[in-house]
């Protein structure tokens, strides 16, 4: 995001949706700086994603799996086009990787 884009951002009044692995699956819950009685429209929104992934995890599972392929197909003709800048190379990828000599 660009500065224009965060104007009116205020990260400390943010809603978070947490997901964490169980032994038996997953928990998830909401972390919500507001006063309970404080319901702005993010505090409704992430209600509403417990409420939904709570009563129907098979298709938010479904979702997430579509997504991932569907990022993975996009990901791979990315790589296939070219541009300006194809023969760029980011010489800290390879120090990274330490493939230098």
């Amino acid at each position: 995001m660009d500065k224009d884009n965060l104007k009116g951002f205020d990260f400390l009044n943010t809603v978070s949706v947490v997901i964490s692995p169980h032994e038996n699956g997953f928990v998830c819950g909401i972390v919500d700086p507001k006063d309970p009685a404080d319901n702005d429209i993010c505090s409704i929104i992430g209600k509403g994603l417990i409420r939904y992934v709570t009563e129907h995890p098979e298709v938010i599972y479904q979702e997430g799996l579509l997504e991932m392929a569907e990022k993975e197909s996009k990901d791979r003709r990315e790589s296939n086009s070219f541009d300006d800048d194809d023969n760029v190379i980011d010489i800290l990828n390879f120090l990274n990787k330490k493939d230098l000599h």
